[in-house]
């Protein structure tokens, strides 16, 4: 119910758990765990109904997370995903296009590049955007382009235009399966084709089997969309070549309103639109990160960057740009990221651990270590546990000035400890009289009831890692409240002069820092001008003017040839006349 209580623990782990199952206030509470207090958090996938034949996302959907403190936190964004798409739009462009049907306001091209700006839109960041045209040259106005360059889009849809020409399929169809085949970066494909026109018999065989080979070697679909064509033979012609591209047929009769809808509508249908879970090897997209660094590899099929252990699926999110990506799947889809928020970390698993995307992974020692290694990277630096000490250390070389803040009662005080963890050395912070000086760790301002036990003052001359150890103390004697915490001291042995006890072995330490830094030890105070030796004072140059001489004589020349041919006045011309105007007017 509190944060203090949170802090209680390292590490919070979320399985299955959405925004909308966490208590009241809970979700401010894990932010400021995180945040503020170095606690670690860990969220896990799943459905929220197992059973059902087309589970939903809990832990990750969208509508859950949106807007919520929860999702701020997650290294990942829940989008409703769907599969990256490319798609390439064939408008015709023959003359017909130029009609207006019905009193319609635009004509059928007008309309089209309506319909192309609308499908546009149902795209997202992940999908690509390919545009040609219909006619004798089947042109390429736009090659696949990200969905994200919607300015370059939007510019090449503006540059429809009608030409004069017929309908030509064949060749507008295989330079589209063609570009299409070649990318690779999306997991489905498609062809819209939007015309008016009747194609010839003698194109048909040709087309069908550009189309059937396309659907069949790449899985390219293919829908048309038929504005007014009143030809029942023309219509029969293009719902066989949908069938053949296992794609939609619309029939467009009203212009205006069809149109536009069928061809948004079109790329937003299940068999384009749905995820298709296949198994997959998850992609290691950060190969020096520590946890899969001793991983096995997928080496027999000679995937050196995946892992040996498969998975069955994943919950569709998007990385958010300051996250670490970890293991990813197919077109680059998280499936674990990391990032540091505030002082803690979150990780986010884009799958389950009970079965259903996972049952291989969490089954294996693979996938086991793998879970075990972003637990315990998860895990805070330090103790989170809440304390009645808290301790600030500023360091100043190896003199360190601590400050204690305690709520002290009557009776009560600190007692403090410094111990080398390798030497299990151990000296009070509350030692009393005059300090060694000689020794590797001494006090020089002690923990005492003169400054309130609030601050003490300690060298540390010897690198390794110490614990401060700092105890309250009530008015029983007993420990009532205790705090830890570790710190490293180290220190290059050349800049350490307490390393040498004579002037002597201080002066050649010091010679060999002058040396490596290409400079010089300068013993005597009077020959400080020393540090300047070897400094370049004078930069020689040489100039030649003949070229920059030679232009101003030719300015010249070209300036007084047009003061004589327009008899432009100098200006010491100019300012004789003004003077000699305002003595006359003076006079």
């Amino acid at each position: 119910r509190t944060v203090d209580q949170l802090r209680a623990y390292d590490q919070v782990i979320l399985c299955n758990i959405s925004n909308a199952d966490l208590p009241e206030g809970m979700a401010k509470n894990l932010h400021d765990y995180v945040n503020v207090y170095w606690g670690g958090v860990f969220t896990v996938g799943g459905d929220k109904d197992p059973d059902a034949s087309n589970p939903d996302p809990n832990a990750y959907s969208r509508s859950d997370l949106y807007g919520s403190i929860l999702q701020r936190m997650l290294p990942v964004q829940a989008i409703d995903y769907t599969p990256p798409l490319g798609v390439i739009i064939i408008v015709d462009t023959s003359g017909s296009m130029a009609a207006k049907d019905g009193g319609s306001p635009l004509t059928r091209l007008e309309w089209a590049v309506e319909g192309a700006r609308s499908a546009l839109m149902t795209l997202s960041e992940r999908d690509y955007f390919g545009l040609m045209t219909l006619d004798d040259d089947y042109d390429t106005i736009l090659p696949l382009t990200p969905r994200t360059r919607e300015t370059i889009i939007r510019n090449a849809i503006e540059e429809l235009d009608t030409a004069l020409g017929g309908t030509v399929f064949p060749g507008a169809i295989e330079r589209a399966g063609a570009e299409l085949r070649a990318l690779k970066s999306v997991d489905k494909k498609h062809i819209l084709i939007v015309t008016d026109g009747e194609v010839p018999e003698e194109q048909r065989e040709e087309y069908e089997s550009f189309i059937n080979h396309y659907y069949t070697e790449d899985n390219i679909t293919l829908s048309v969309a038929m504005i007014n064509s009143g030809n029942a033979e023309a219509e029969n012609q293009m719902r066989r070549a949908v069938e053949i591209g296992h794609g939609r047929f619309f029939v467009i009769k009203d212009t205006s309103s069809q149109l536009v809808s069928s061809m948004r509508d079109d790329l937003q249908v299940d068999e384009i639109k749905d995820v298709e879970y296949k198994t997959f090897n998850p992609t290691i997209a950060s190969l020096t990160s520590p946890l899969v660094k001793d991983l096995p590899r997928n080496i027999a099929e000679g995937k050196a960057d995946q892992l040996d252990v498969t998975l069955d699926g994943f919950y569709g999110v998007k990385a958010r740009p300051n996250a670490e990506l970890i293991l990813k799947g197919e077109f680059e889809v998280p499936v674990y990221a990391q990032w540091k928020y505030g002082a803690g970390m979150v990780g986010s698993l884009m799958v389950d651990v009970a079965g259903r995307f996972a049952s291989d992974f969490t089954s294996s020692d693979t996938g086991r270590t793998f879970i075990k290694n972003v637990v315990r990277n998860l895990m805070p630096d330090e103790s989170i546990r809440p304390s009645e000490i808290n301790v600030n250390l500023r360091e100043e070389n190896y003199i360190n000035n601590m400050s204690v803040f305690a709520a002290l009662g009557e009776g009560e005080k600190v007692e403090g400890f410094i111990e080398n963890v390798a030497s299990g050395e151990r000296i009070s912070l509350n030692a009393a009289g005059e300090a060694d000086s000689s020794a590797p760790v001494y006090v020089s301002g002690a923990l005492g009831a003169d400054n309130g036990y609030t601050r003490a003052n300690f060298v540390i001359k010897e690198s390794g890692i110490y614990k401060i150890i700092l105890n309250k103390i009530n008015d029983e004697g007993v420990v009532s409240s205790a705090t830890e915490i570790y710190k490293q001291f180290s220190y290059s042995k050349e800049y350490d002069v307490t390393a040498f006890s004579d002037a002597e072995s201080i002066a050649v330490a010091l010679d060999t820092v002058a040396e490596r830094g290409s400079g010089a030890h300068i013993t005597d105070l009077e020959e400080y001008f020393r540090v300047f030796d070897g400094f370049v004072t004078v930069l020689d140059r040489v100039f030649d003017p003949t070229l920059i001489l030679a232009i101003t004589s030719i300015v010249l020349f070209l300036l007084e040839i047009c003061v004589r041919k327009f008899k432009f006045k100098w200006i010491h011309e100019i300012i004789k006349e003004r003077k000699e105007k305002r003595f006359g007017q003076t006079k």
